[in-house]
């Protein structure tokens, strides 16, 4: 489990990887030198990266618009979006 300012999150990993906390890092390598072992092993290390940056930094999603004719307006609290249709796009 990971417990951090923007929440708590845990979860359960397959017996074929070894996680330890050692001086304050997280450790996870293979428990055996199978194929399943070594490609769970690379999962659970980037399960783990996403539940601690999701516990401590939060989700955020940055988009970058590129063309002629394509703009982003913040109206109040709507996002405006010209992306080329015959009517804008509003978000909440």
């Amino acid at each position: 489990s990971v417990d951090g300012p923007k929440g708590k999150v845990a979860k359960t990993f397959a017996p074929v990887v070894k996680i330890e906390r050692k001086d304050n890092t997280i450790v996870v390598a293979p428990a055996d030198d199978t194929r399943f072992a070594r490609a769970m092993y690379g999962t659970a290390r980037s399960v783990i990266a996403g539940m601690v940056k999701g516990a401590s930094v939060g989700y955020a999603k940055e988009l970058e618009i590129q063309g002629v004719g394509f703009k982003a307006a913040l109206k109040g609290k709507q996002l405006d979006l010209a992306l080329g249709f015959s009517h804008p796009i509003l978000h909440d």
